[in-house]
């Protein structure tokens, strides 16, 4: 998005969990990623104050719960668009394990645990959906901003 001139910044929930409940994440619960969530609104809020003008929050948004946690923080009304990337177990797995910056988090058993505890049918349908499997990351960052009429 900064190549056609937009002021981008980009806020990974995992970092701010890491930030206030430590690496083990075996121990990680949903007090971590409320503080997180929140965590992330107050720096959606500056970085718009400082003159950015789009920013994405990865993390995990499966239910109301977890969007008003960020939404609800947030200063004014920007416009907000949920977007749920969908990727099947395996290249889940595959994608953790190639990833340097990852630790505990690239172990399989975790992974799978995490996965089968997410109810996919609370997932609100108020956002986009985007299947991942396969495509690189910059395809899929196109049809996120050509979807978004970025």
């Amino acid at each position: 998005m900064r190549s056609k001139g937009h002021k981008a910044a980009s806020i990974d929930l995992d970092d701010l969990v890491w930030m206030n409940g430590g690496t083990d994440w075996l121990r990680i619960n949903r007090q971590h990623w409320r503080i997180a969530r929140e965590g992330a609104a107050v720096l959606v809020n500056w970085l718009f104050a400082s003159g950015t003008s789009l920013v994405a929050v990865a993390g995990p948004f499966f239910d109301a719960t977890d969007r008003a946690q960020l939404i609800d923080a947030l200063d004014g009304s920007p416009r907000t668009t949920i977007v749920t990337l969908r990727v099947s177990l395996p290249e889940a797995i595959r994608r953790a394990q190639a990833d340097p910056m990852r630790l505990l988090s690239k172990n399989a058993d975790l992974l799978t645990t995490l996965y089968d505890s997410i109810d996919w049918s609370c997932l609100p349908s108020d956002g986009l959906e985007f299947a991942t499997e396969g495509r690189p990351a910059d395809t899929i960052v196109e049809n996120i901003a050509h979807a978004l009429r970025l």
